[in-house]
C-alpha cells in the first residue's frame, strides 16, 4: 500500500513538472538571412505569431542587410549571442527559426552559446553543408580579404580545395568539425540539449547549391552529392547529429519552394504543418 502511495505521488509529480515545461508556449526568435533584415522578415514573423498565438520577436545583427553581407560569421555570431543574452523574455528557453543564412548562425549560436537555450532549433533552407557554384571559381573566396568582408565567404565549400577550404575558410570548418577544434564537445553538448533539430531544405532552391545542404549534404570532388548520413561528420557523431536522430530530434522536411518563397505566404501552406509538429 505505501509503495502504492509513493508511486501515485512520483506520478503527479512527473504529471504537474511536465505539464508545467511544456504546457506554456515557448517564445520564438526569428533570424534573418544574408542581405536581408528583420524588416523583410515582418510578414513572416506576424503570420507565425497569429498561427501560433505566442510572443515572437524578430531579430537582426547589427544593421541588418550591411552587417549580414558584409560581417564575417564568428563576429555575427558573437553580436547574436550578446544580443540574446540580454533578452530577459528568452530565460526560460525559446524556439529559434533561422532563413537561410540565419539558419547557420542560428546553429553557431546553439554550439557556442546557448544562452538562453534553444529547445527546438528550425532552420530554413539553411547552408548546413556549405555553398558551392563552380561558376564562381574565378573568385578566391579564401582570400583573406574575402574572409574578412564577405559572410558567405564563411562557409564557401570547394570540393576541389579542401584543404584551402579546412585551412582557410573561417567559419564552417568549425562549426562542421571539418578540421581539429578545441570546442568540439562543447558544440555537441549543447545541441544535444535541443528537443528537435529541424531543417527545411528545397530540391527546387536556386541560391544554395546542393540544394539539399540545407540538410547537410555536400558535394565530393566528383560533384556527387554526398548525404549527410554517409559522411564522417555523422559516422563519428562529431556533433551529435547522429544521437539527435537515433533520439528521434533530427528532421528533415521538403518543400517545392524557391529560396526566398520559404519567408513567403506563398510557401506557409506548406511549412504550417511542419512547424505544427514542433511550435
Amino acid at each position: 500500500m505505501k509503495s502504492l502511495l509513493i508511486l501515485f505521488i512520483f506520478i503527479n509529480i512527473y504529471k504537474t513538472v511536465s505539464t508545467n515545461e511544456f504546457s506554456k508556449k515557448l517564445p520564438i526568435v526569428v533570424l534573418h538571412g544574408i542581405a536581408s533584415s528583420k524588416e523583410e522578415m515582418s510578414n513572416f514573423s506576424s503570420w507565425i505569431t497569429d498561427t501560433y498565438n505566442t510572443e515572437v520577436y524578430n531579430v537582426e545583427i547589427g544593421n541588418g542587410y550591411d552587417t549580414s553581407l558584409n560581417t564575417p560569421l564568428d563576429t555575427q555570431v558573437e553580436m547574436l549571442c550578446d544580443l540574446l543574452d540580454t533578452m530577459i523574455e528568452l530565460e526560460n528557453g525559446f524556439n529559434f527559426i533561422g532563413m537561410s543564412q540565419g539558419g547557420l548562425i542560428a546553429r553557431a549560436y546553439v554550439q557556442r552559446c546557448n544562452h538562453p537555450p534553444v529547445r527546438n532549433l528550425i532552420t530554413l533552407v539553411s547552408p548546413h553543408g556549405g555553398e558551392y557554384d563552380k561558376n564562381f571559381n574565378i573568385i578566391d573566396f579564401y582570400n583573406p580579404l574575402f574572409q574578412l568582408t564577405t559572410s558567405f565567404a564563411g562557409y564557401w565549400r570547394d570540393p576541389l580545395r579542401f584543404y584551402e577550404y579546412k585551412t582557410k575558410c573561417s567559419f564552417l570548418p568549425d562549426i562542421n568539425i571539418d578540421k581539429p577544434v578545441g570546442q568540439q564537445l562543447k558544440y555537441k553538448f549543447n545541441l544535444l540539449k535541443l528537443y528537435n533539430f529541424v531543417m527545411i531544405w528545397s530540391p527546387s532552391d536556386e541560391i544554395i547549391k546542393p540544394s539539399s545542404s540545407g540538410k547537410f549534404d555536400v558535394y565530393d570532388r566528383e560533384m556527387n552529392v554526398v548525404d549527410l548520413t554517409h559522411s564522417e561528420l555523422y559516422i563519428n557523431d562529431y556533433l551529435g547529429l547522429k544521437k539527435l536522430n537515433e533520439t528521434n530530434r533530427l528532421w528533415s522536411f521538403q518543400t517545392t519552394c524557391k529560396h526566398v518563397e520559404h519567408k513567403m505566404p506563398y510557401c506557409h501552406q506548406q511549412l504550417k504543418p511542419i512547424l505544427d509538429k514542433f511550435l
